[in-house]
């Protein structure tokens, strides 16, 4: 039995402003974004950085498009994805690496962000990890 599974977690800073398409009835809405990630550095100096190609749809989109901005810190789970690029509906032959997010988290706000989307509170124990969910 063979066991395949595309599942991909980066943790990196947003490098530009993010690209929002809004829902036209038809496709669901999408938003598209950079992520600077670090890789470790193998000698002295500054650490080496990979771009990667982020793309959130529906609801991932819509909160995304509220809270990401430009140099806020996130953790993105998502699937790898290859496309072809295409100039004037022709195929360049250049394939790019994009992210197909399935989650993210905001870093330090996510708790924020959860609790106002859900009206719900978070009790943290004395080290500061979630004990459960308590409806207000």
């Amino acid at each position: 039995m063979s066991l395949a599974a595309n599942h991909c977690l980066f943790v990196g800073n947003v490098a530009s402003e993010p690209r929002f398409k809004p829902s036209d009835g038809t496709k669901t809405s999408q938003l598209f974004f950079t992520l600077a990630v670090a890789r470790p550095k193998k000698f002295e100096g500054a650490y080496p950085v990979d771009y990667v190609c982020c793309m959130a749809r529906g609801r991932a989109a819509e909160d995304g498009q509220r809270y990401i901005t430009k140099g806020k810190q996130l953790v993105v789970t998502g699937a790898l994805n290859l496309y072809k690029e295409k100039k004037c509906g022709v195929e360049t032959g250049a394939e790019k690496h994009v992210i197909a997010v399935q989650h993210i988290n905001y870093g330090p706000d996510s708790r924020a962000v959860r609790e106002a989307r859900t009206n719900t509170v978070t009790q943290l124990d004395a080290n500061g990890i979630e004990v459960g969910d308590f409806s207000e």
